[in-house]
This record gives C-alpha cells, structure tokens and sequence, in this order.
C-alpha cells in the first residue's frame, strides 16, 4: 500500500496493482477524470516526487510536451512506493458511490438490435450508481473495456448493451461462440462516470448513436421511475432502420407505458419508415430544438466522432456548455 500525497495537502493510500485515479475516488475525493482509457487527458496529473509505472506508456492523451513536463494519466498508471503529485482536485468529481470491484455471474443476453445486445450480469452486492454511469468490466484474458449500466440498481443485476464492433476485441469476442455461458463469471468496477442524471426542474434531451444507448435508456429509465415533471425527448440514431428501434419497443423497454418520453429515431444514411428522421443527429437535434435549445439539458453518448460534431455544432450556437452532459470516449 502507497501513500500519494497531493500538492494541496491532501493524501490517499493507494493499493497494489491500482490506479492513482480510482484510489482517489475510492478515498472520496475529487480526482479529475472521464474515460478511464487513456484517452481524454482529463485525469492528467504532474509528479513532483517519487516512481510510478505507467500501464499505457502509448496512450493517445499524452503528448511529448507531456512527458517533458513529468505528466501522466492518473487511469494509466500505479505508484512504486510514496509518491507526491500535483493535480487540480474538484468537487464535481467526487463520487457519490465510490468504485469497487467485484464478481458478476452472466444471467442473460438478449438481443435489442441487429448488433446490439443486452448482457445482464448477477453480483452478490447490489451495485448502487447513478443513471447514466459506467463500470469496467474485466474479460479473463482479453483484458479490461468500460461498458454504462443501460438499467436502474436493483436485485443485484447490471446490464449492459453492447454493440457488435466486429473489430476484434472484447465485443467481438462477446458475439463470438466461444463467448460467455450461462453462469461464467467476470470482474466488475465501479461505478464511474460524470455524466449521469441531474435532478432538476430542466426539460432533457437525450441522444444516443449505437451502444451510446445503455446510458441514455438508464437517463430515460431514471427520468420515468422518478416521476420527474419535466419532459424528456430521446433522439435515437444509426446508419438505417436495422439499427433503429420502433416507437413501441422503445416504449416497452424504457417502461413508458404512458408515452411521455417523445422519441426520435434519425437515419444518417437510408430510411423506409415514414416515422424516421433521415440526417445527422446534431443537425436533426438544432432543426427540431432550435427556438429554444438553451433552456434543455442535454446528454449524449456514442461514437466520438458524434459527440464531437454535436459539441461542435452547440459551441457554435451559444449553447450552455454546462448543460451538455457526457463522457468523453476515443
């Protein structure tokens, strides 16, 4: 056990084989972060004293300016006895439940999509997280891959949709027919993520690409069960209908028995239904938003180049950024 000790005075004990980022949250406090990948940067810190073993020495988020100025990703790498670092806490990333890890059982998969499935796993504990957040799962011998909770904490059981990459990692190997059985266990960390659910009296609007559904149906879910006054519009994309969900089974699987989510399946590419929106999400978002956008909050999540385009698009319209809620991915 490492003793880390941050620039401002405050200090966490760190385990072996984990991270100085998830020790931190771990301890409660506000350690900057958002991936978990390597890949946004956010969790960078600087060393001011002592050895550490950096896990993703290729990791994307870290420039050669970087490393010439001794920083590293607080998800990438592990202290090598006491260390002291220089890192911007901040208390919006403290985490209200904080991570731990343990194991889940497979109890089912059953498919949303024509490439998306949902994978449910049994855990001894019931897993509490806020809608909208991840966890990591641990495949034995593929390695590790952050897949968000796409239900509500309940009974012990996590779901995940997961989407098909046919890329040859762990989702290829999900799909595969030397994939998980009935009962196979993994390892399981968690929660993590900071664009969950705000309650507030805010109108929402959610926006999901591909298996950028799970958290956005946990949202919606959360939004639904809660009772929330406010309304909520769901704008569903992919590339054509195949990808898609009708307006009746997205009902029956958000539980709005009611109708009163307002749902939007968009096209980017090729529709037949007279229902779907054919465009790009952050076009068709600023056609059906526009006269009033500021006044919504908005989540998101799918591949990056849509969140970077649905940024984009916003930034330039003088939206809110504060109000645009997601994580970021590469």
């Amino acid at each position: 056990m490492a003793i880390v000790k941050v620039h401002t005075g405050e200090e966490f004990e760190c385990g072996d084989n984990e991270t100085i980022a998830r020790a931190a949250l771990r301890s409660g406090l506000g350690f900057p972060y958002e991936c978990n990948s390597g890949s946004c940067g956010t969790c960078k810190f600087t060393t001011l004293d002592g050895e550490f073993e950096n896990l993703y020495p290729e990791a994307p988020a870290i420039t050669e300016r970087d490393t010439r100025k001794n920083r590293l990703l607080g998800c990438q790498c592990t202290p090598i006895g006491d260390v002291e670092i220089k890192v911007m806490l901040s208390d919006e990333y403290i985490p209200k439940y904080s991570p731990s890890e343990q194991a889940a059982n497979l109890i089912s998969i059953n498919p949303i999509t024509h490439d998306i499935s949902a994978f449910s796993f049994k855990v001894e504990k019931t897993k509490e997280f806020i809608p909208g957040q991840y966890s990591i799962l641990t495949i034995p011998g593929l390695g590790k891959r952050a897949y968000s909770m796409s239900n509500l904490p309940k009974d012990g059981v996590l779901e995940f949709m997961i989407k098909n990459m046919k890329n040859g990692g762990v989702s290829d190997y999900l799909f595969s027919e030397r994939a998980l059985s009935h009962g196979d266990a993994i390892a399981l960390d968690g929660p993590y993520g900071i664009a969950h659910y705000r309650y507030n009296e805010r109108d929402k609007i959610c926006i999901a690409g591909g298996s950028g559904l799970a958290p956005m149906l946990s949202i919606a879910r959360e939004h639904i069960s809660s009772n929330q006054e406010s309304r909520l519009h769901f704008l569903f994309g992919g590339k054509t209908d195949a990808d898609l969900l009708p307006l009746d089974e997205f009902r029956n699987l958000v539980g709005d028995r009611k109708g009163l989510i307002e749902y939007y399946p968009v096209a980017s590419v090729y529709s037949e239904s007279s229902y779907t929106i054919t465009g790009f999400l952050h076009d068709v978002l600023l056609s059906l938003f526009k006269e009033n956008l500021g006044s919504y909050d908005i989540y998101c999540a799918g591949p990056p180049v849509m969140t970077a385009s649905l940024e984009k698009s916003l930034f330039e319209s003088g939206f809110p950024q504060e109000q645009l809620i997601f994580d970021r991915y590469c």
